[in-house]
């Protein structure tokens, strides 16, 4: 339990909650971000980044009125050094006259003297540890790099369970997790933090890859419905279906109707339509009398498509359920008795007490954002159910035969008839004002725009622009007519936010990646994505799509610090995700083991389908029938604990 860590008290808790980690295993595998690296020392004969080790001779806290307090240290070592530490009076008692100290930071010559200001420090005896490979995560304010290390380091001293048997282990080459886990927060060098990175993507795509070799078709029983469903369907629907939808509509029916359990994924690309096929789905379960879930990865998401279902299909008993839904108990008998048929909500439909009197059928939308033993724990709650799986996020042919045997694969990528190629323009930030322009052009044509930033708040690990360094820019520009939304705001406020947005009283919307999935407004004609070589090129597709919903020609600015990265150039070429996934593919390769994502293209700790391809096919190769059985069932175990 998180809540039994030393130092953790709840503000402390609450920040890690908004950063994902819930529970220890989100804790010990939120990796660094970075290292500094603190084994070099300064070069006093020019600015530089480094060490130094000295002697406090002098110290003075001078407090201005209504000014920050500056807390001096003068330092004597081999050239005297000051070092200033502004609106931190709580470390002047941690500097002892006459003693010696290891300082680290930047060295600046000011007015003749030398200076570091907010150096990292240690007592000299502690020298050892402050001079290594240090980590620095990516935090929010309140939260400090001391408070990571000190409750990774409680989880790493804990006996932690290994999925793989010592035989496999020496066999494959792998690193003890306990081993791999401790390298990636305290890497001992450069090899060993590669063995331990090699050691996790080879678990995370060996738990995928054991998972869905799990979903071979077992007979059951077949729907007893004849083609008049399709068209009461289509007779519920305002609007033409594609020639993709319904080539997907007859390979659906064919599955509910052929006497074995349905495991389907659809690959759409964005902006094609997928959802109304997971409609379909639920209201086939539906006419055969059963009950089907729909399980969306944010509560934008799923607040959307309740709304959209219901109002199609009012007459099926459809109910909404995430984290802050209120009157939990009542839903939970409802379903329970069968007056609940659609169930449609967030990981909040995980639970335990979410219990079905008929469950059939299972929509997993985004399916990629859910972990292996997430989609287990919803397939436990019925009895050879119907899985139907969505992603907007394609991956390429050679990865999908591995990532998706024994499922039925149906890709869809032809749009709505009328819809307009999105126009993509790449942009220095410096230049980011030819994109207000545009968006100015555009509100005063009575259309939306949004502006998307890789952080909420500014941070001192990453060097990316946030909502929070950028509000005061934006709401000069904008005024009134620009609102900010992000994940840390309440459910409440959200809806409000979006409802402005989406009924244009404030037809600017300044948002973190939380729009990546979820809203869907068809006047929303320009995007500007600050920093866009933060993001994937797959997840830039996905924000791209926020536009162009629509016949009104869209437009999206990608801005970039200094030079253009090659990988930026695909997407302004290019508006065909499956196309865009190949590129990519191409363009990176196997790529370096170097680097951990905290989110990715896939809902993996670590490893990535794209750069990682090699070590994919590897556990590919390795999956004998006697692996897969003997680590089916060890999985199986872990679900149920």
């Amino acid at each position: 339990m998180l809540s039994d860590l030393k130092g953790l008290g709840k503000r402390k808790l609450q920040l890690l909650n908004e950063l994902g980690i819930y529970d220890t295993r989100d804790l010990v595998y939120y990796f660094p971000a970075t290292f500094e690296d603190r084994r070099t020392p300064v070069d006093f004969w020019q600015d530089s980044t480094g060490y130094f080790v000295g002697r406090v001779i002098r110290k003075q806290l001078y407090q201005p009125r209504g000014k920050k307090s500056i807390l001096t240290i003068e330092v004597a070592g081999e050239i005297p050094v000051r070092v200033l530490f502004f609106n931190s009076n709580y470390l002047e008692p941690a500097f002892v006259f006459q003693r010696d100290y290891v300082f680290y930071g930047k060295l600046e010559r000011k007015a003749n003297r030398l200076q570091m200001v907010h150096p990292a420090f240690a007592p000299i005896e502690k020298q050892a540890g402050f001079l290594d490979l240090v980590p620095r995560y990516r935090l929010k304010k309140g939260l400090y790099q001391s408070d990571m290390m000190s409750f990774i380091d409680q989880i790493l001293e804990q006996p932690l369970p290994d999925l793989f048997d010592q035989t496999e282990r020496e066999a494959w080459d792998l690193m003890p997790l306990a081993e791999a886990l401790r390298q990636m927060h305290r890497p001992s060098g450069k090899e060993s933090y590669k063995r331990a990175l090699y050691r996790l993507i080879y678990e995370d795509f060996f738990r995928y890859l054991i998972a869905n070799r799990s979903l071979r078709q077992q007979p059951r029983e077949a729907y007893r419905m004849d083609r008049q469903l399709i068209d009461r369907f289509l007779g519920h629907l305002p609007f033409d279906l594609t020639p993709g939808q319904l080539r997907i509509i007859d390979e659906l029916y064919h599955d509910l109707t052929s006497g074995y359990q349905m495991s389907r994924l659809i690959q759409g690309d964005v902006g094609s339509g997928k959802s109304v096929l997971a409609y379909f789905g639920l209201f086939a379960a539906v006419s055969a009398a059963r009950q089907g879930v729909y399980l969306a990865p944010t509560e934008l998401l799923a607040t959307q498509q309740a709304e959209q279902f219901s109002t199609l299909f009012p007459e099926i008993r459809s109910q909404l359920l995430t984290s802050v839904t209120k009157q939990k108990k009542t839903i939970y008998q409802q379903l329970l008795r069968g007056e609940i048929e659609v169930l449609i909500g967030t990981h909040a439909v995980l639970q335990e007490a979410v219990r079905f009197k008929a469950l059939d059928m299972i929509v997993t939308d985004e399916q990629h954002r859910f972990g292996v033993n997430q989609r287990e724990q919803l397939k436990d709650k019925a009895d050879l159910p119907h899985i139907l799986m969505m992603s907007a996020t394609p991956i390429p042919r050679t990865m999908s035969m591995i990532m998706h045997q024994n499922i039925s694969l149906s890709n869809l990528s032809d749009k709505p008839a009328g819809r307009l190629p999105i126009q993509t323009k790449l942009l220095p930030e410096a230049k980011r004002n030819l994109a207000y322009q545009h968006i100015q052009s555009e509100i005063d044509q009575g259309h939306k725009a949004y502006i998307v930033f890789p952080l909420i708040e500014e941070s001192d690990v990453l060097e990316a622009q946030s909502l929070e360094e950028n509000a005061l820019e934006l709401t000069k520009r904008f005024g009134d007519k620009v609102a900010f939304l992000h994940g840390r705001m309440s459910s409440e406020d959200k809806t409000r936010i979006l409802e402005d947005f989406k009924a244009g009283r404030t037809p600017v919307l300044a948002a973190t990646s939380l729009i990546e999935v979820g809203i869907d407004v068809s006047d929303a004609t320009v995007l500007l994505l600050r920093n866009a070589e933060r993001f994937g090129l797959s997840q830039i597709h996905q924000i791209r799509g926020r536009i162009g919903r629509s016949d009104l020609p869209s437009t999206c600015f990608l801005t970039y610090q200094s030079k253009i990265p090659e990988r930026l150039k695909i997407l302004a070429e290019e508006d065909d995700g499956f196309v865009i996934a190949e590129k990519d593919l191409e363009l990176r390769g196997p790529g370096e083991l170097m680097g951990t994502r905290q989110s990715g293209n896939f809902q993996f700790p670590v490893a990535d389908v794209f750069r990682h391809s090699h070590i994919l096919k590897q556990v590919d190769a390795r999956l004998s029938p006697e692996i897969i059985e003997k680590y089916q069932t060890r999985l199986h175990e872990e679900v149920k604990l």
